[in-house]
């Protein structure tokens, strides 16, 4: 549990000095979830066979070899943000402390920006916490093993990649703040369908949860078909509530408090590990289909409610 901790802190400062630096270099939003995008890539190649090298050598020094390698490309990285860091707060004469007490003034003013956080904490906690939930979700319910993990990660990470494309093809978009909400409703729905993948592939001709007893969809259960759809369209609702929540926040306030903004975004997302906390312990007294089930309703509510009583921000 304290590596969770550690890494969810380590994960979240790192999108952080990205996010921000990558928008500081060509002052365009679009392009930060480009960047996020591009930096979970990766993923959607090694997260399908990464269950199966994950049995075939010691996980203890698997583990332990790649939190070096990836401690020494962050130590390298900031290093260079540090640099920068520098450079900029010699060119600003404005004490730090008055910069805060700026900012803290425009987030009481700016009922926007303050939603904004609301909603970027309610996503972090009740939706990205549900990959807490996949190993139980495979090993327990579907019964596809380590091999099954992978696909469910690789199909998480692929439906991110996947809604970046789609909305590359629109360019900029209107409405951002219904758009957004939007997607609180299909992020909340997905995780609803993934915690009753099986009571769902029930209603199927054939349906089941194993290949024992289940007419198989492309060699595989009904089951594991749907949750990895399900998992595909979650990964797709992480990657534009980053989007719309990040680009959103940098156009509502002036452009000298834009590294603030994206302060009070990381506070929303730092809500991580209670997030992880509450699912953890739905999903040990209740089950795995309960506690995605909940997060999920729960996660639907925030934004249904945000879009019947705050016609502001679905007027964004």
């Amino acid at each position: 549990m304290s590596a969770s901790f550690f890494d969810a802190i380590g994960h979240m400062g790192e999108q952080v000095a990205l996010s921000w630096l990558i928008l500081d270099l060509t002052d365009n939003p679009f392009m930060v979830g480009v960047s996020l995008a591009l930096r979970m890539a990766p993923l959607f190649f090694l997260g399908i066979p990464a269950g199966t090298i994950a049995d075939m050598v010691d996980r203890r020094l698997l583990i332990r070899s790649l939190n070096i390698v990836m401690g020494l490309l962050m130590v390298g990285i900031g290093a260079l943000l540090y640099l920068e860091m520098l450079q900029a707060a010699a060119r600003s004469r404005q004490p730090i402390l008055q910069n805060l007490r700026e900012f803290g003034g425009e987030l009481r003013r700016n009922t926007p920006l303050l939603t904004l956080v609301i909603i970027v904490a309610a996503t972090e906690t009740l939706g990205f916490s549900s990959g807490a939930t996949l190993p139980s979700l495979a090993r327990d319910v579907l019964n596809v093993g380590a091999e099954g993990l992978g696909w469910l990660n690789g199909f998480r990470s692929g439906g991110a990649v996947v809604a970046i494309l789609l909305l590359s093809l629109f360019g900029e978009v209107g409405r951002r703040g219904a758009l957004l909400l939007l997607n609180l409703l299909v992020f909340g729905a997905a995780l609803v369908l993934l915690g009753q993948s099986p009571v769902v592939a029930t209603f199927l001709p054939g349906g089941g949860t194993s290949g024992e007893s289940a007419s198989l969809i492309l060699g595989q259960s009904p089951a594991f078909v749907i949750a990895l759809l399900a998992t595909g369209i979650v990964g797709g609702a992480m990657a534009m509530s980053d989007i719309f929540s990040q680009s959103m926040m940098q156009n509502i306030v002036p452009n000298e408090q834009r590294g603030r903004a994206m302060g009070a975004w990381i506070v929303g997302i730092g809500t991580a590990p209670i997030g992880n906390l509450q699912v953890g312990a739905i999903l040990k007294a209740a089950g795995v289909g309960i506690a995605l089930s909940a997060n999920g309703i729960a996660l639907a509510l925030v934004g249904a409610a945000i879009f019947a009583f705050y016609g502001r921000m679905r007027r964004m």
